[in-house]
């Protein structure tokens, strides 16, 4: 995540699970949160679980007198693999 932002930045982010996708290589999402809001990353263990073909992160971000919840998610798509008539 160093690569694409600066220090002045969070980064929160959920890697795709290559195993449970039988897919070699790709994936994920993130969300990145300027500093100067405090931000915390939400529990999403039971969707990622649940859901294996979806990215999940979800961020709650502390605004002057709100709460902003985020989720970036992803799904993922296989390609379809159609037999050969030929």
């Amino acid at each position: 995540s160093a690569e694409l932002f600066s220090t002045n930045y969070n980064v929160f982010r959920c890697d795709r699970n290559l195993q449970a996708t039988n897919l070699s290589t790709g994936g994920g999402t993130l969300i990145a949160v300027k500093d100067l809001f405090q931000a915390t990353l939400l529990n999403t263990d039971l969707l990622n679980d649940a859901f294996s073909l979806v990215d999940i992160v979800a961020v709650k971000i502390i605004l002057r007198n709100s709460v902003l919840i985020l989720y970036s998610i992803y799904r993922v798509f296989q390609k379809k693999v159609t037999p050969s008539l030929g």
